[in-house]
């Protein structure tokens, strides 16, 4: 994603560059979120460009290795 205002808090993405999916936890300005890996991960900053949506397999896994 190129900035910030297709991307909606609490929604998962799926980062480029750390290459795992993370959730979207608020925006930090234009360029940049803020997000997590799991629920009580430390608040990490990412750029919405090395973000797109993840897809339905990535969100499965990201589930499963939460509970």
């Amino acid at each position: 994603m190129k900035n910030t205002k297709g991307i909606r808090k609490g929604s998962l993405y799926f980062n480029t560059a750390k290459d795992r999916v993370e959730r979207v936890r608020g925006v930090a300005n234009s360029q940049s979120v803020f997000t997590t890996n799991h629920g009580d991960a430390p608040v990490e900053l990412a750029r919405s460009s090395n973000l797109r949506t993840a897809s339905l397999g990535e969100v499965e896994d990201y589930l499963a290795e939460s509970s």
